[in-house]
């Protein structure tokens, strides 16, 4: 199996989307792709720039980057990481980066922790995090960032995982970077993961280099992820989010995360972000099929959290 990145199926998929989207982000991805060391001056350029206009003036010239993150929201995708997010940074002592994902601890760790604590500038008395929904899934990430900080907090949304399944297709679909069908990108499930995975040991990708073709169903066995994650933090070290209550019961939640980080709690505006409608819906027969395979891993991560979801 050639493992080279991108390989000519995602050279492809960069090309067609910078042609259709004129996005200057997918531009910058498929440049650094092809020129990694253009693409870390084109990007330290922009990340400049908009840490200026999301910092101000004074903080970025003048605010302290000497700090510790306190607390990471660390997955998984599509399932109200961005919501939190944006509730938790109402509070007037939690402050996040200039960026919701930076990706340092799976992506980016080779640039070292200077370039980590730039992303932010650091309060007295208050708490500091971030929201990388790859985290999660990145084999050797709860090992760095236990050496960075051993009593860092960490919060998980879980989503049914069927649905959570989709709705990572679909969004990738809708960005450009997903070209086959649903049906399709299960049936190369196999080949995605041992290519992703063979990918990671070998450190193919950095923060120049992405992944596009992505395993879905290996990155929604939920037990998988968070059984490596419990071999290196404590339990008590997590706070997990259904996202259906997450929704539901919006205010209640984000009071017991406040509590979980010994917070005051707070008043939010409770709006949902970066929700999205799909064309299609999930065909019947797939849905079962994806319930079956999804059933054992649900029943195990039960058992380990000791917690029952609504699936």
């Amino acid at each position: 199996m050639k493992i080279d990145f991108p390989n000519n199926s995602e050279k492809k998929i960069l090309l067609d989307v910078s042609r259709n989207q004129k996005n200057l982000i997918y531009f910058g991805r498929k440049v650094g792709y092809s020129h990694p060391k253009i693409y870390d001056i084109m990007f330290e350029t922009y990340r400049n720039f908009r840490m200026l206009k999301y910092f101000g003036f004074k903080n970025y010239f003048f605010g302290s980057t000497k700090g510790k993150v306190d607390f990471l929201i660390v997955g998984f995708a599509k399932s109200g990481t961005s919501s939190l997010y944006q509730y938790l940074k109402q509070h007037p002592k939690i402050f996040g980066p200039w960026t919701k994902e930076p990706h340092f601890f799976s992506y980016g760790y080779n640039k070292g922790l200077d370039h980590y604590r730039k992303n932010f500038r650091f309060h007295k008395d208050s708490m500091h995090f971030e929201s990388s929904t790859d985290y999660i899934v990145y084999p050797e990430i709860f090992k760095r960032i236990k050496k960075y900080n051993p009593k860092m907090k960490f919060i998980v949304c879980l989503r049914n995982p069927v649905e959570q399944v989709y709705s990572s297709f679909n969004d990738m679909k809708q960005a450009g970077t997903e070209l086959n069908s649903f049906e399709g990108v299960l049936s190369e499930e196999n080949f995605r993961k041992t290519l992703h995975l063979k990918r990671i040991k070998n450190k193919i990708y950095t923060e120049q280099k992405i992944p596009i073709h992505l395993p879905y169903l290996y990155f929604a066995e939920y037990y998988t992820h968070i059984k490596t994650a419990f071999e290196i933090f404590e339990r008590q070290n997590f706070f997990f989010v259904d996202s259906k209550e997450l929704n539901n019961d919006t205010k209640n939640i984000v009071k017991k995360i406040l509590d979980f980080l010994d917070l005051e709690k707070i008043e939010i505006n409770s709006e949902r972000h970066n929700v999205k409608k799909y064309e299609q819906k999930m065909s019947p027969k797939i849905r079962v099929k994806l319930s079956e395979h999804f059933e054992p891993f649900n029943n195990k991560l039960e058992s380990l959290l000791n917690q029952k979801f609504d699936w």
